[in-house]
């Protein structure tokens, strides 16, 4: 028996994204996620309110026609948030307190946010890096990764997690009266 200490939640996932970003594009990557389970978060993190509201737009067409607009919907109307953030620095750290499953960059400075981010379970930078790569296991990243804010404090499953570090200390009667 090997024990994990996470328990994989409904699949979530994050764009952060600027007025440079597809609103199309951003909207199928938040629902191609959401269609996992009607529980699964999808958020848009914007330092464009214009794109924010051209993405809400945008899932609201697609969902018309997307066979899974049962599950989708229910995940976006009950989970679905898009916040407004004042500048890439907010939007950064909005991220990472919101600690995604699956974490998207589409921006005109995508080199900021790999530098700056820290708390995600995986990250696609670019909007060619589609969390789809991942789902599918064409992309080399792990599929069992953290959810529920779980990346602000662990990664996602290695090997690592199959071992057990023990750590031991020995003082010496000299060392004691230094310490």
């Amino acid at each position: 028996r090997v024990g994990i200490d996470l328990l994989a939640g409904p699949s979530e996932v994050a764009v952060l994204a600027d007025e440079s970003a597809n609103p199309d594009w951003v909207a199928a990557d938040l629902l191609g996620q959401a269609e996992h389970g009607p529980n699964s978060p999808a958020a848009l993190i914007t330092t464009s309110e214009a794109l924010g509201r051209k993405v809400i737009e945008s899932i609201d067409r697609q969902l018309v026609t997307l066979s899974t607009r049962e599950i989708a919907g229910a995940a976006w109307r009950d989970y679905g948030s898009v916040v407004v953030a004042r500048d890439k620095a907010q939007a950064a750290a909005i991220a990472d307190v919101l600690g995604p499953e699956h974490l998207e960059v589409q921006t005109g400075d995508d080199d900021f946010f790999l530098e700056t981010l820290r708390n995600y379970g995986s990250l696609f930078v670019g909007p060619w890096s589609t969390v789809a790569y991942s789902d599918k296991g064409m992309a080399g990243t792990n599929h069992v990764l953290p959810t529920g804010k779980t990346a602000r404090y662990t990664a996602g499953l290695s090997v690592a997690r199959f071992l057990k570090p023990l750590t031991y200390q020995r003082a010496g009667r000299e060392a004691t009266a230094a310490l």
